[in-house]
């Protein structure tokens, strides 16, 4: 399934939705989305690009993709699927500065590795 400007949430909205996709699977927004995302990896592997920036995630990995920038998201090349949670958020400003050590790009950021006791919580929630 692939997903070509693929719509999103209104910018006020927070949504939530959790994914189990095998490969084939892709989201492609040229025009970005109004609303931040965040893509929280269970399982396996996905390929996120934005920004100029192109990085593969695997579990306990946090993607957090900033507005109206281009976006693509897919289970990666090679992997028997992607087990992620996604939310469409509008960030509070004080989170700029958590945020901060882990840009890739403008408003494209990876957190790789969260400990396992945190990803057993996060996963729990």
């Amino acid at each position: 399934m692939t997903a070509e400007n693929m719509s999103v949430p209104a910018a006020e909205l927070m949504i939530v939705g959790h994914f189990d996709k095998a490969p084939g699977y892709a989201t492609r927004r040229p025009a970005g989305s109004p609303s931040w995302l965040m893509l929280w990896t269970q399982a396996g592997e996905g390929q996120v690009e934005q920004a100029g920036a192109a990085f593969t995630v695997r579990a306990g990995d946090l993607a957090v993709l900033g507005a109206g920038a281009p976006q693509r998201y897919r289970v990666a090349p090679g992997a028997a699927s992607w087990r992620f949670w996604w939310v469409h958020f509008q960030p509070r400003p004080s989170w700029a500065a958590w945020l901060a050590p882990h840009a890739l790009a403008t408003d494209c950021h990876l957190v790789e590795g969260v400990p396992g006791d945190v990803r057993d919580r996060v996963d729990l929630a």
